[in-house]
């Protein structure tokens, strides 16, 4: 039986990914780098995904806005 995380544990799992998107380590994800990391979906699936992570629609993705879409919680 697997084991549910806790809302700490889910945000600290969240961070880390972020953090493997970030390739340049400058602290935001661009559509650049998520693309090379989700390579096995189809372009349009990845463009889909993008924008609803992107709320802003600015050239890159933040880290508020990538916990914010994966309803972490503070």
């Amino acid at each position: 039986m697997t084991k549910k995380m806790s809302d700490a544990e889910q945000r600290e799992h969240l961070e880390k990914k972020y953090r493997e998107l970030d390739a340049n380590n400058d602290g935001g994800v661009s559509l650049k780098e998520f693309i090379k990391d989700t390579q096995g979906f189809a372009k349009v699936i990845r463009q889909h995904v993008w924008e609803y992570f992107n709320a802003n629609q600015d050239d890159g993705l933040s880290l508020d806005e990538y916990l914010d879409t994966q309803g972490a919680k503070p």
